[in-house]
């Protein structure tokens, strides 16, 4: 029965987020998210120089589409560790 409340109001709240995101605040936070997204790849380019950047955009994609939630924490940690000895 918990299950139950759980999945319809959660049904809930997504159909509320997808009215709310018609509305011109909502449009406005998105445009505001793809900003921001376009920013923060810029960010990771000019602090890239210390490292190669090929290899920070395989990274990338590899954390992007590997299945394993395992192995995206060994390669977040592996990269932070290169970042800080880099610095």
């Amino acid at each position: 029965m918990r299950q139950l409340f759980m999945e319809i109001n959660s049904m809930k709240n997504m159909q509320e987020r997808q009215r709310w995101s018609q509305t011109l605040q909502g449009r406005y936070f998105n445009v505001l998210g793809h900003f921001f997204s376009i920013y923060c790849l810029y960010k990771i380019f000019i602090v890239s120089k210390a490292v190669n950047t090929f290899n920070i955009l395989i990274l990338i994609i590899t954390i992007t589409y590997l299945p394993s939630a395992r192995l995206i924490l060994y390669l977040t940690v592996w990269v932070v560790k290169i970042l800080l000895h880099a610095a």
